[in-house]
Formats: structure tokens, sequence, C-alpha cells
């Protein structure tokens, strides 16, 4: 959510947020919190994600150029469908996220209901009803399902953005809704620069200690010595002297030149 107090037809109010009022994102990112595709809402005028079936139209849009890959993705219970998860099943792409109680469809979309500080309710294409064990910050140890193991382990993507980005603000006071939104677009382009300068350093790094030496053969002389060209020396009358050069004579020529070899 980007903070926009002035008019603005598609300026979004959410309670829950820091800036309750704004220009509202929805965003794809890794768990290292690399930002893959973003999207403005723009209400039901965007041709692309507007109307009937948003949410959905959302989902679809940023996942675009990653299905049929076996990625993993993780949403909490905004999103949340059974027909959005059949669809991406049906791409490869497996789906968790928070909301929903525990049984199978014919498609083994897995819906979860558990109970820890408050009931939490998940449904998940690719996780069962797993438990595993993990330890408390307290120390003592529990189980959890896997489902809510790993949604806390990868869903931390957007929020590591977004508190990243938030030390160092670009955003400022500016009447254009236009221009903040454009400096807002550098910041996590800043951003998504330093991650990947990072791991193209790691790369290189891992390479060069570990790529095969390569010998520089040394340039050998030769035994006969070089061939450097002198003038011919001047006579005793300070004029310069001319000889018949050898290689035309052997091909029958008859040429004189003042300059000569010493081999």
């Amino acid at each position: 959510m980007l903070l926009w107090r002035g008019r603005l037809y598609f300026r979004q109010y959410i309670q829950n947020k820091k800036h309750k009022f704004g220009i509202k994102f929805y965003v794809l990112t890794q768990p290292d919190g690399l930002i893959l595709k973003t999207r403005i809402y723009c209400r039901s005028s965007d041709p692309i994600v507007g109307g009937k079936g948003h949410v959905d139209k959302v989902v679809k849009y940023l996942l675009d150029d990653y299905y049929g890959v076996g990625h993993s993705v993780y949403m909490d219970n905004f999103y949340n469908s059974i027909e959005l998860t059949e669809y991406l099943l049906d791409k490869n792409t497996y789906l968790k996220k928070e909301e929903l109680t525990s049984s199978f469809n014919s498609k083994g979309i897995c819906v979860l209901k558990w109970h820890d500080k408050r009931d939490l309710i998940m449904i998940s294409s690719e996780f069962r009803d797993a438990m595993n064990e993990y330890r408390a910050r307290s120390g003592n140890g529990s189980e959890k399902p896997e489902s809510v193991q790993k949604y806390n382990e990868f869903m931390d993507g957007v929020d590591r953005s977004d508190q990243l980005m938030s030390y160092y603000p670009c955003e400022r006071k500016i009447l254009r809704w236009y221009a903040k939104i454009g400096l807002h677009m550098f910041h996590p382009g800043k951003r998504n620069t330093r991650l990947l300068d990072f791991r193209d350093a790691v790369i290189n790094k891992l390479i060069y200690n570990h790529r095969p030496k390569i010998v520089t053969p040394t340039q050998k002389t030769s035994k006969q010595g070089l061939h450097v060209i002198s003038s011919v020396p001047r006579n005793t009358k300070n004029r310069p002297i001319r000889k018949r050069c050898v290689i035309c004579t052997r091909n029958k020529k008859r040429v004189e030149t003042t300059y000569y070899c010493d081999e």
C-alpha cells in the first residue's frame, strides 16, 4: 500500500494497514524478498484484472510466466478459492494459503483446520495433514501442520521486502499521484538490483574458486635470432650505396635497394 490521501478514483482504504489510505499494489515475490511482478489495483477500469472474478484474475496474471515448472505459491486468505486452487493444480503450480477444515476433494486438495492460539484454517494442493515437530520460542517442543510450517517459512518475502524498503524510503509528498508511483517503483527496482548483484558476486566467486587453471604458454624465442633491416653504409663521399635485392634476383628481377639484412 502506497500512502496517498489526495483525490483518486482507485484510492483504497484498508483499516489494518499502516497507511490506511493509498494506492494498492499486488506483488509476487520470492522468499528472499526479490520482487518478480507487480500490478496496481485500478478497480473495475483495469482491462486485464478488473471486473468479476477480480481476485482470481490477479493471481493468474502474476503467475502467468511461471506455470508448468512445479512452483509452490503461498498466499493469504484474501485469495482463498477452491476453483483457483484447482486451476493452479492443472498448471502444475501448487498452492498453500490460509483459511478453511480437514478433508480432501477428488483432485487431492486438502482443507485443514488447526487450533493453536486461535483457529487456523488452510487450503493446500501440495501438503497433506501431516504434523511436524518444532521448537517454540519458549524452548518447549510442539507439533504443527506441515502446511503451516512451510507457510511461515516462505510467506515472509513480501513483508521482508517492505521492511527493507521502509528503512530508506524514496517517497516524498507530491501533488501528482503518478509521480509518486514512479518514485515508488524505483525503490523496489533498486532493492532487486542489490539482491541480483549479490547473487552474481556469489556465483562468480564460486566459479572462480573451482574452475581449472589455464596455463598460458610462454613465448618461444627463435634459435636463429631475429632479422633486423639496416641501411647500407655510405661511401667515402657520403653517398648512398645501392645493392641488388637477393630475393628479386632469384626471381630474375633487377631491383636495387639501400637496405640489407645482416642474416
